[in-house]
């Protein structure tokens, strides 16, 4: 079987590609934990709406003040910085970031050491004063995580969707890739470690242990069947549009991109299941882009949502802002209802 990703790709999950035309044939990369991915600064960096390149010049800026022209910081660095390429900046960095975010180091989720153990890996700190992993914002968002989570591997789903291009393929939308890359990312970020996975379009059965599934009910019957669990909230199919549908007041929430200015704009529905002692996290954009941007809502309010549910079950919806795959606002709309 065939397997594409269709439109854009990040070449850190790929291994070999053979580009014809919008469509990049893939053969998946198995990703090493040995490096692991930033949350934190990523997260910042967007809510106080820089590019990379942005927020390079801006410590570029900084360091000129302080009449340091020699110190120049690029794209790519900051790019390092968030893959986790570097995980412990240079000191005349770290001073830069600070000064910009108003946050200490260790706040910006930066480390000094990972080392592995039998759960994923975990933090080591080099000196008594280093309180990435017992205390502090990074402490306090990794323990929401854990919980929000669940404290074993976790399983990241998306779906295979049906297309013809040449001949026929089964695709994997872009959307639905860059959502499983954002929440890699973010497991990572809370030491849990992850793997991927894909959904038919014909699968009912959920992905062993704890998982993400990142699927609608279009795409497969396992998001159907995850919907009806949901006493609040669900998703209907009307003349081909899908709408988000309040099951209390039973009004229904279109997509605003599929509205007549066709606005870059969509919503999304989020569900957090306890499935036979597996927590089971559920995404669904009425277009794939949703999706995406429930995850850039989710990252954002961790921690409160951790706070205020624990481990019980709820859901909610949301809207998002976009442009091409960048999540550039996301609010809530719908809920939280707890079940």
């Amino acid at each position: 079987m065939d397997v594409s990703i269709l439109g854009y790709s990040t070449a850190a999950d790929l291994r070999s590609s053979d580009i014809r035309g919008q469509v990049r044939v893939v053969t998946p990369l198995t990703v090493s934990h040995s490096r692991i991915p930033n949350p934190i600064l990523p997260s910042l960096r967007v809510q106080w709406q820089y590019s990379q390149q942005d927020l390079a010049d801006r410590l570029t800026d900084e360091a000129a003040k302080r009449g340091d022209t020699q110190t120049v910081c690029d794209a790519r660095m900051v790019r390092r910085w968030e893959n986790g390429d570097v995980i412990w900046p240079q000191e005349k960095y770290r001073v830069l970031l600070e000064e910009v975010f108003g946050k200490p180091a260790s706040d910006l989720g930066f480390v000094r050491k990972w080392t592995r153990t039998s759960a994923g890996w975990a933090v080591v700190s080099a000196a008594a004063d280093d309180k990435v992993t017992s205390g502090g914002a990074v402490g306090a968002v990794r323990t929401a995580g854990r919980t929000f989570f669940g404290d074993r591997p976790v399983t990241v789903a998306i779906p295979l969707r049906k297309g013809v291009v040449e001949r026929e393929r089964v695709l994997i939308a872009a959307e639905d890739s860059a959502t499983a890359d954002r929440c890699e990312v973010i497991l990572a970020g809370l030491t849990l470690v992850s793997a991927r996975t894909t959904i038919t379009p014909d699968s009912v059965d959920l992905p062993t242990g704890d998982a993400i599934v990142v699927c609608g009910p279009k795409s497969a019957p396992v998001g159907a069947c995850l919907l009806d669990r949901d006493p609040y909230l669900g998703m209907v199919e009307e003349c081909g549009q899908w709408w988000i549908f309040d099951r209390i007041t039973e009004e229904r929430y279109p997509s605003p991109s599929d509205g007549p200015d066709h606005p870059s704009r969509d919503i999304a529905y989020f569900a957090r299941h306890l499935i036979d002692g597996r927590t089971v996290l559920h995404i669904a954009g009425i277009h794939a882009v949703g999706s995406l941007g429930m995850v850039h809502y989710l990252t954002r309010n961790l921690t409160e949502l951790s706070s205020t549910f624990g481990d019980e079950p709820f859901s909610l919806a949301t809207t998002c802002d976009y442009d091409g795959l960048t999540i550039t606002g996301s609010d809530l709309f719908l809920g939280p209802h707890r079940w």
